[in-house]
């Protein structure tokens, strides 16, 4: 009989300890999923490159942890751009015990432009923790339906050979106002919109030689459109907006020869606008903004020959800026992934073609599934290439 009882009372304990087992294990386990619980993004809205989005739309994201509200703000860490009516600021609500956020614009985004928005690492979980690098994504305002048909052209003087133009409200007053690179006169014009789609007589600033593209932007973090402009002296310039669409005298910042295009994006997730440049030597030049709109040494990255053309957008859905870059004489596309940081990977190839020669690259979701294609003007060919992305930035050729 006591031998029974010994069986019973060593199996019993066997049971005991196996429970005992799995009750660490299982502890570990909710350990572990807890800690894997950063701050890191679910979800947002509108979706990445998600297309005809109201203009009054608000803006939710929904995180993985509780956040710490005290982080977000309309200044430095939750930052929303259109592309022509500039930086917006709004009102931020939490719900769902601090996990969603949403941002309500304070003034509509305008039909037909393309919103990006940048929650930055300023922002914090209640464990304290960081978004680390950041997150970024854009999609684009619906534009009013209409029949597509243009009135006559009404032409404006620029200077000598304008080779470049951009769209943005330099002055505040809720329309888009133009800058014109102008190649042989080395300035650039701003025309501001007297509101009805007509412009003032321009107003020019000088560059250096032979400016060849414009883009604009909030450089220095006061809510206006600062210019940047690449020239053939191996530079790009930097003036910056007075806040009535004035511009400062240019500073100038060295890239690599002949630089042809410029595209400003947070690269970094740090909130400010860094730049990255189409070099005709074969490299992207990425310049980071210091936050105060005067920019690092440059870092150099291989692309094709000649590039041409670039756009910065998230192709691979991991909520930071990659690159895509026209090559002139190579015939190619380049497209190199950023690993979070602003560093970039070496750069991936796509043919289009002997003789193609693209001069011209962007990006949108042209086949409605949430990310992010290719478009490619080819002047060799006279022709418009189509390359739709996988999913995950490889694209079919």
């Amino acid at each position: 009989m006591s031998k029974h009882i010994l069986t019973f009372v060593n199996a019993n304990s066997l049971q005991q300890i196996a429970t005992r087992l799995l009750l660490i294990a299982l502890c570990f386990l909710l350990t572990s999923q807890i800690a894997y619980l950063t701050a890191q993004v679910v979800s947002v809205s509108p979706a990445q490159n998600a297309l005809n989005v109201s203009p009054n739309t608000t803006i939710q994201v929904t995180f993985a942890v509780p956040m710490d509200t005290t982080t977000f703000n309309d200044t430095a860490s939750f930052l929303v751009y259109g592309q022509i009516s500039g930086r917006h600021r709004g009102m931020i609500a939490f719900s769902g015990g601090n996990t969603i956020i949403t941002f309500n614009p304070t003034v509509d985004f305008l039909n037909g432009e393309v919103v990006t928005v940048n929650i930055t690492s300023n922002i914090l979980s209640n464990a304290g923790e960081t978004l680390t690098n950041g997150y970024h994504w854009s999609f684009t305002a619906a534009s009013v339906p209409s029949a597509g048909v243009f009135a006559a052209k009404v032409d404006y003087a620029t200077g000598t050979s304008p080779v470049a133009v951009f769209i943005s409200d330099v002055d505040g007053d809720g329309d888009g106002d133009l800058a014109v690179a102008n190649a042989n006169s080395n300035t650039v014009s701003i025309f501001k919109n007297n509101g009805d789609g007509t412009f003032t007589e321009k107003v020019d600033y000088e560059m250096r030689g032979y400016p060849s593209s414009v883009f604009i932007g909030d450089l220095d973090g006061d809510s206006d459109g600062d210019l940047v402009v690449v020239n053939d002296t191996n530079t790009v310039s930097i003036s910056r907006n007075n806040g009535d669409g004035t511009y400062t005298a240019k500073v100038d910042y060295v890239t690599r020869s002949y630089p042809r295009s410029v595209f400003i994006s947070d690269l970094d997730g740090d909130g400010d606008g860094d730049l990255a440049v189409g070099n005709g030597s074969g490299t992207v030049s990425i310049l980071m903004n210091n936050g105060d709109g005067s920019f690092t040494t440059k870092v150099d990255y291989e692309t094709g020959r000649v590039p041409y053309s670039i756009y910065v957008n998230d192709v691979d859905g991991d909520g930071d800026g990659d690159l895509a870059v026209a090559n002139l004489i190579s015939h190619t596309v380049s497209i190199l992934k950023n690993n979070g940081d602003g560093t970039f990977t070496t750069k991936v190839d796509y043919a289009m073609g002997g003789g193609r020669a693209p001069t011209s690259v962007s990006i949108s979701d042209v086949d409605g599934d949430g990310d992010g294609d290719l478009a490619v003007t080819n002047i060799g060919s006279n022709t418009v290439s189509i390359l739709k992305n996988y999913g995950d930035g490889t694209f079919a050729q």
